[in-house]
């Protein structure tokens, strides 16, 4: 199979060879018309000297050797332009072979200008970047998930080797116990699920119209036994007037006030607070989450919505797995909504929540 360098060459080497035919045709048709257009005595003069200077054979000689060099030269520009051409090309198909090798550190390097062939290199190192990066997120969230699932499955199996060698007594208590751990599982499964969904596009929404406040207020009242066993004060405030009508999954919106409140709770010490408020405005319902914790440095307040984040938690194993603000930042979205993160007014982290009201 022909390369594209030589296809190039060729293809130039026909335009200059069709280009000096058409101007030798050009040049031979103008001659004679300008000698049709002389007086028959003048024309006969010239035509004879043009014989003595050399004669016909002589003429087409010396024509050929003009059409000769004329190729030559357009030989020589198509070799040099199918050379620059090619060269971009030839190196995105090496580049593009080590990618599909599973080499994703692989790049064109290619100095190419404006044109659509340096377009098409900064393209593909681009999307060369983006694979690699994805390729280590991934790895980074295999070993995450790797650890986490260790940890309980760790306790759950020292448990029941205990219970099995009698070092523990089966008492009444045994049977919570160890459905503690598998639940930290099915917790850590689950939003796992949750997110590959999130990702496929597959996540389903069971949605209708509901009053947001009803919502909130059950979160709030639902964890009011987990912020007074930590010492935590937990108040809903603010709620409008009226209805905060939105067009929500109501069980998966509960699941992102859950993880919002509890992760809220978690970060805030004994004898701190945390606040809740409903706000309706044009278009949208607003929730807010105040703690008085330590709050999140500014330039670290995106990554707490990355998975298995940790930043400012209180302690190892306090019961967050790192994908509660992330399972809430997937779920937000699928409503056409946004979660975001920022320093409460007297302190601490606040979250807020905006969705998108209900259409009349």
């Amino acid at each position: 199979m022909r390369s594209i360098r030589v296809r190039l060459t060729l293809a130039f080497a026909v335009v200059a060879l069709i280009t000096a035919a058409a101007a030798l045709n050009l040049a031979l048709v103008y001659f004679e018309r300008r000698l049709a257009g002389l007086p028959p005595d003048v024309a006969s003069q010239v035509d004879r000297r043009l014989s003595l200077a050399g004669g016909d054979f002589d003429g087409f000689r010396e024509l050929s050797a003009v059409v000769a060099v004329s190729l030559a030269c357009g030989l020589v520009a198509a070799v040099l332009l199918a050379r620059r051409l090619s060269r971009p090309l030839r190196a995105l198909s090496g580049a593009a072979r080590r990618v599909a090798g599973g080499d994703l550190a692989a790049r064109a390097d290619v100095r190419s200008g404006r044109d659509e062939l340096g377009a098409l290199v900064t393209d593909f190192n681009a999307m060369a970047a983006t694979l690699e990066a994805w390729e280590h997120e991934r790895r980074v969230t295999s070993a995450a998930i790797a650890h986490e699932l260790r940890t309980p499955l760790a306790a759950l199996t020292a448990r029941l080797q205990a219970l099995h060698d009698g070092v523990l007594r089966w008492d009444e208590q045994e049977p919570a116990r160890l459905l503690r751990h598998t639940d930290v599982l099915a917790r850590l499964v689950e939003d796992l699920r949750t997110l590959s969904l999130a990702d496929a596009g597959r996540l389903r929404l069971r949605r209708r119209r509901t009053d947001l406040r009803a919502t909130v207020a059950e979160a709030v009242t639902g964890h009011g036994a987990l912020a007074a066993a930590r010492g935590v004060a937990l108040t809903l405030t603010g709620l409008p007037d009226g209805p905060a009508l939105t067009d929500v999954d109501v069980d998966r919106i509960g699941q992102v006030l859950a993880n919002v409140l509890a992760n809220a709770i978690r970060h805030t010490p004994p004898g701190g607070g945390v606040t809740v408020a409903v706000g309706a405005g044009p278009g949208r319902v607003a929730v807010t989450v105040d703690d008085s914790g330590p709050g999140v440095p500014a330039d670290q307040r995106e990554r707490v919505f990355d998975r298995f984040a940790r930043l400012g938690s209180p302690e190892p194993g306090d019961g967050g797995s790192g994908l509660g603000l992330a399972v809430a930042q997937a779920l937000v979205r699928g409503h056409g909504g946004s979660i975001t993160m920022d320093a409460a007014p007297a302190g601490g982290a606040r979250v807020e929540i905006l969705l998108p009201t209900a259409p009349a």
